[in-house]
């Protein structure tokens, strides 16, 4: 069971703290003051209240409490498995051929993208090329065969222009999750941290603010002495990845990558919008309503005694 809205558990405890210390004491007027509740109660035909709790904050409490959303895994959401999704973005551009991770940052990057869609599980996986240009080379697809011989066959000059327009990648992936219809997915970017820009950064955010998360995995040796333009830039790469709340990890010398980092099998600590809490949780207030209906006697003799 999670909390959606936990900071009205807050309101909730202070309301039923209140209720407490604010005690019903029957009529609420000057004579209680200098009148016994029993002779007061005979001169007004009213009885006292005994009651050790005001019930109107206590039913106020209630509903705070209701307010934080409690709720519980929806069993059916694993048929809704199609709402999430996963999009690669790999680069192709010249910087991706040296060899400063065995035996290139492109092999690497391919091997990369062979385990990711096997680790997509069930979920819609797609991939985007991208250098001067994006192209969507695999749709968002349920075969992930297809994905990975089209991950084996990539090279440098698929895409006839050099460059590195991770900008143009990133908005095609946000535009390509719009259209799916797709409620929360994650984008992959492996790159050798070309093509990162104020503009990509940008898109970044849009995506995270849309419930959405960007991880960026990096192929290079930032110690290698190589021309500018082949350098890796960790600066800029961890900024891409805090604006698209997500993680940047790195292969190693060898290409090898480490997922863990990336939570890869757990994917409810996404950002959640409403549209994905409705689909995976069932919210149980109602249940803590009905504590309400035990109260409403006493609250609606309270207030005629009032």
């Amino acid at each position: 069971m999670i909390l959606q809205h936990p900071y009205w558990l807050i309101v909730s405890t202070l309301l039923l703290a209140w209720a407490f210390i604010y005690r019903s004491a029957g009529v609420r007027s000057a004579w209680h003051k200098v009148m016994s509740p029993g002779v007061l109660g005979l001169l007004t035909k009213q009885l006292p209240s005994n009651s050790f709790v005001n019930k109107f904050l206590l039913a106020a409490a209630i509903v705070a409490a209701a307010l934080s959303s409690p709720s519980t895994r929806n069993p059916q959401s694993d048929a809704f498995q199609h709402t999430d999704g996963w999009f690669l973005l790999a680069d192709l551009s010249r910087s991706m051929t040296v060899n400063d991770v065995l035996p290139t940052r492109l092999a690497a990057m391919r091997s990369a993208l062979t385990e990711l869609s096997k680790a997509s599980g069930a979920k819609a996986t797609a991939l985007i090329i991208y250098t001067s240009d994006a192209f969507m080379v695999v749709p968002p697809s349920f075969d992930k065969q297809q994905l990975a011989e089209t991950a084996a066959l990539l090279e440098y000059g698929a895409i006839k222009n050099d460059g590195s327009n991770l900008t143009r990648a990133i908005s095609l992936a946000v535009s390509s999750i719009a259209q799916s219809g797709m409620t929360q997915a994650r984008v992959f970017v492996l790159s050798d941290t070309g093509g990162i820009t104020n503009n990509a950064i940008a898109a970044a955010k849009y995506l995270a603010t849309q419930g959405h998360r960007l991880d960026l995995i990096m192929f290079g040796n930032p110690l290698a002495k190589l021309d500018t333009s082949q350098q890796l830039d960790m600066t800029l790469a961890q900024q891409l990845a805090d604006a698209g709340a997500g993680r940047m990890i790195q292969a190693n010398s060898l290409g090898a990558v480490n997922y863990s980092a990336l939570s890869l099998g757990d994917d409810n600590k996404l950002i959640e919008n409403a549209a994905q809490r409705a689909i995976h949780w069932k919210n149980q207030s109602h249940w803590l309503l009905l504590l309400l209906l035990p109260l409403f006697p006493g609250i609606y003799r309270d207030y005629n005694a009032s």
